[in-house]
């Protein structure tokens, strides 16, 4: 017998789904995941935050630095930040669709706009995380980008 036991209870129910959620992310955990930045307090914060979920991780800059990175390495998911020194997220965001489609892209930006979260979610990012955020908002859109599949991502895109 399992080490289990299912009751119909509510409490016990909701139990059960964080654990579930909490085992959906430890197995996502072979991702690689690069975050796009200028700012290095938000880089840092990004990185405490995947180090602790224990995702594997790289850090990008600016736009070149991202690019480079992109094509040296296949990247399962990118947190790209929209405003950057020498290359805006909505160009980086569009060479990533052409060039890198595989890739999930989560826009993390403090514009907390209805139009341009929309725009950006029409042009193929698969959420958008508005700054300022936490751990669990990261935590709760890379689990939902892993479990979902691409298909299901582009119908029903995620804004946080």
């Amino acid at each position: 017998m399992g080490s289990f036991v299912f009751f119909c209870c509510a409490c016990r129910c909701r139990v059960l789904e964080a654990w579930f959620e909490q085992e959906r992310i430890m197995a996502s955990k072979n991702l690689d995941i690069l975050v796009v930045d200028d700012q290095e307090p938000v880089r840092v914060l990004l990185s405490r935050i995947l180090e602790n979920l224990g995702f594997s991780h790289d850090l990008a800059i600016n736009g070149r630095d991202c690019l480079a990175k992109l094509h040296a390495k296949n990247y399962h998911v990118i947190i790209l930040d929209l405003i950057l020194p020498d290359i805006d997220g909505k160009t980086l965001l569009h060479h990533m669709r052409l060039n890198f489609p595989q890739a999930q892209v989560i826009i993390c930006s403090s514009l907390d706009d209805q139009d341009l979260i929309e725009q950006h979610l029409a042009m193929g990012a698969s959420a958008f995380i508005v700054k300022p955020f936490d751990a669990d908002e990261i935590k709760s859109v890379i689990a939902s980008l892993h479990n979902d599949g691409p298909e299901d991502l582009n119908q029903n895109p995620a804004i946080v």
